[in-house]
Order: structure tokens, then C-alpha cells, then sequence
């Protein structure tokens, strides 16, 4: 009896400290499966916010299409313009914007108007055509600081093409073959 009782209680001397080396090794792979999951956690949070500054930018750049297609059609105005909107101040030297900074709106081509009835009524005599304007975007979400400086968080450039009918074409405001070096400048922007 005595004999039994040694040899087991040798096994059991051996096998005391498995255990414990199981549940350390059971413990540093839960460690690492914590620290990896909040690892992307974390990564995904600073993709979902770049991709949110990405579409702000986006939309901001088509709102300065509408805000120029707005301008052509209610004052004729064809100059490019620069617009600061949604101001948040962070703090006192700190200050997020969206600027949209909108070339000028071009017409490139002009057309008889075809689906304009006023062309055919005799009791008009102004001269309304189709006409096709090119005009470039670009919308950017800015951080400002109290010195001047700028620092561009996110940016987009869009153009598009505008068609526009009935307009009436004004020789002041619409000189096609004097356009082409800014049109030009608008497709190197891109």
C-alpha cells in the first residue's frame, strides 16, 4: 500500500503546476484576442470618421455647382466665387469650416433652344438659346487657426456640365472663344 501511495502521489507532484500553466497560457491568448479586437476597433472608428469628412467634403463641392448654377440663372453671375459656411469653433484658436471654392461658370457651347416655344412666337424679339456651361467644385472641410493658418482636412473637386434652356444670351456676359484658357485650367485641376 505504501508502494501505490508513492507512486501517486509522485504523478500528482508532477501534474500540480499543469494546471496552472494551462490557465496562464488560456489567459495570454484571451490577452491578445483583447488587444487585437480593440486594435480594430479603434482602426475602424478613424475609418468611419475620415470617410464622414470625405463625404462632407463631397456634398460641399456639389453644393458650390448648385450655388453657381443658382447665381447663373437668378443675377447672371459668372465669376467664380469662395464661400465659408457651417463654422464650429473648437476653441478659442480653433475653428472648423466647410469652404467651397466654385470656378467661374463657362459656357462652352451654344444651341438654337429646341424645346423652347418662345423661339417660335413672333412676339419675341430676344434671342434665346441652349446653352452648355462647364463649372469645377471644390469642396474642403478647413480648420482655421487665430494666426491664418489653414490646415485642409479633406477635399473633393467635382465639374459638371450644365445645360440650361431658355436662356437669353447677353454678348457681355457670354464669349465662348475667349473661355478656352479657362477651360483649360479647370480640366488641369483635376
Amino acid at each position: 500500500m505504501s508502494r501505490s501511495h508513492t507512486v501517486s502521489s509522485r504523478a500528482g507532484r508532477r501534474e500540480r503546476g499543469t494546471a496552472f500553466i494551462l490557465v496562464l497560457l488560456a489567459l495570454v491568448v484571451l490577452t491578445i484576442f483583447g488587444v487585437a479586437l480593440t486594435f480594430i476597433t479603434q482602426s475602424e472608428l478613424l475609418i468611419g470618421a475620415n470617410e464622414r469628412l470625405a463625404n462632407r467634403a463631397f456634398y460641399t463641392a456639389d453644393s458650390g455647382i448648385g450655388i453657381m448654377t443658382a447665381r447663373v440663372l437668378v443675377k447672371n453671375d459668372r465669376s467664380p466665387q469662395t464661400i465659408r459656411f457651417n463654422s464650429t469653433t473648437l476653441s478659442s484658436a480653433n475653428t472648423l469650416v466647410d469652404q467651397v471654392d466654385a470656378s467661374a461658370f463657362l459656357p462652352i457651347l451654344d444651341a438654337p433652344c429646341n424645346l423652347c416655344q418662345i423661339n417660335n412666337s413672333t412676339s419675341y424679339n430676344a434671342n434665346y438659346k441652349r446653352v452648355n456651361n462647364l463649372v469645377a467644385s471644390t469642396g474642403s472641410r478647413v480648420g482655421l487657426e487665430t494666426g491664418g493658418a489653414q490646415n485642409i482636412l479633406a477635399q473633393q473637386i467635382l465639374s459638371a456640365m450644365v445645360d440650361i434652356q431658355p436662356t437669353q444670351i447677353d454678348a457681355n456676359s457670354i464669349n465662348i472663344l475667349d473661355q478656352q484658357q479657362q477651360v483649360q485650367q479647370i480640366g488641369k485641376r483635376q
